[in-house]
């Protein structure tokens, strides 16, 4: 990708797997040992082709991050980190510094676009009745707490709010980037602050305290090791729960589908030939 090396890339992909591919193919075998038929006119199996479409959407937005997140480790362990150890901040340290941003921050952009995604991908499975407006991660997440607690999808999705220790972490970071400073970078925080004599002995006009609004230089939130280790912890956490709410999806749909076939195939069509007169 863009201002990496190739056998840099190829170094450390591994690192990374490609932890979608199994679902992906699952999809794909289901699609080819159906009739078309069905995708069109059974009433459960017609929202596979939808569902299908979201996930290609998905995981093709997932890519793009695995490729950032391997870029951005590839760059920081092949040219960035032995670089702090000197003391001058050279071109080369900004340089390389802000190719490892870059990446961090695509990841970080796209990331969250994942789980809105796959929220619309839910919605539409398990009939919750949300409009495409008004569809959201959060609220669906919490349609499916209530409607379906004991449900896997649910399951997954508490799992991966409960074991992401880092999720807060991200949240505010994806926050920071969007509204407010950049995370890496030292920002200006607006705050009250109090001062006046020592002894709070009154001055000449009797005020012993003042209060004032001023504009706090404070620390940058993050470094580049930190930025670099929770996004890498993300990754993880948001590979795994795609996976497996999408695997959790096909088998919620087939299910239904198979669930009908024993319905109708357990049925006598034929009538009694006692009553045909």
């Amino acid at each position: 990708m863009f201002n990496v090396a190739e056998d840099d890339y190829i170094k450390h992909q591994d690192l990374f797997p490609d932890f979608l591919r199994s679902t992906a193919e699952s999809y794909n075998e289901y699609l080819e040992s159906h009739e078309e038929i069905f995708f069109m006119f059974n009433q459960h199996l017609k929202y596979f082709p939808v569902i299908n479409s979201w996930r290609i959407d998905i995981f093709g937005i997932w890519d793009i991050c695995r490729m950032s997140v391997i870029c951005a480790h590839a760059v920081y362990f092949e040219k960035l980190k032995d670089m702090f150890s000197e003391s001058n901040i050279s071109e080369e340290i900004i340089y390389y510094s802000g190719i490892v941003e870059y990446y961090l921050e695509n990841f970080m952009y796209r990331s969250f676009g994942l789980l809105e995604k796959m929220a619309h991908a839910i919605n539409i499975t398990m009939g919750l009745g949300l409009s495409e407006r008004m569809v959201s991660y959060h609220k669906v997440k919490d349609l499916m707490t209530r409607e379906y607690p004991n449900h896997d999808i649910t399951k997954e999705l508490n799992k991966f709010e409960n074991d992401c220790d880092i999720l807060s972490d991200v949240r505010e970071t994806r926050n920071a980037i969007t509204h407010r400073s950049d995370p890496l970078s030292p920002g200006f925080v607006f705050e009250e602050i109090e001062f006046g004599p020592k002894e709070r002995e009154p001055w000449e006009n009797g005020l012993t305290r003042m209060r004032a609004q001023v504009f706090n230089q404070k620390d940058a939130k993050l470094d580049t090791d930190r930025y670099l280790d929770i996004t890498i912890k993300f990754f993880f956490a948001i590979s795994k729960v795609t996976g497996l709410v999408f695997l959790n999806i096909l088998y919620e749909i087939d299910e239904r589908f198979q669930n009908e076939q024993e319905h109708f195939h357990g049925i006598d069509f034929k009538q009694d030939d006692s009553n045909d007169n």
